[in-house]
């Protein structure tokens, strides 16, 4: 996807791009202690499950709204490329893309509770497996090494 997104961009690839977009990707699930995240960040991860639970807010577009211009805010503050936030954004949104096509859904509208889903296939199966690599060689597929 991030591929995709960037091919009219003329972005060389950097390493600190390639982890903006796996934070971007990891990032919706830190409402999960057992997620390689929340695993990472126990008691925030916690918190956010207490109050929200597993693929709440998290995967939401309103925290999208909500990180956007506060992540926008501390890059400009602190002079950071902004192309950074390009690839978070990507990582991101393939997450919530991923998630949007298993049959437990997500909470695209939160704080409404409706899930939206495009049931295809089961979280950890191997037609998300297949899924994730083709997202994985789009982003990886058209950036210029």
């Amino acid at each position: 996807m991030a591929g995709t997104i960037y091919m009219n961009f003329n972005i060389e690839a950097q390493p600190i791009y390639l982890i903006a977009g796996a934070v971007g990707a990891l990032l919706p699930d830190i409402d999960e202690p057992k997620s390689y995240l929340g695993n990472k960040t126990k008691s925030t991860s916690f918190f956010i499950n207490i109050f929200f639970g597993h693929r709440g807010i998290t995967h939401s577009i309103l925290a999208l709204l909500i990180l956007q211009p506060l992540l926008l805010l501390f890059f400009m503050i602190n002079n950071i490329n902004l192309d950074i936030l390009y690839f978070f954004n990507s990582g991101y949104l393939s997450h919530l893309l991923t998630d949007l096509f298993t049959k437990g859904g997500i909470p695209l509208l939160y704080p409404n509770e409706k899930r939206y889903k495009i049931p295809v296939f089961k979280t950890g199966g191997f037609l998300e497996r297949i899924f994730r690599y083709v997202l994985y060689y789009m982003f990886f597929g058209f950036i210029k090494f």
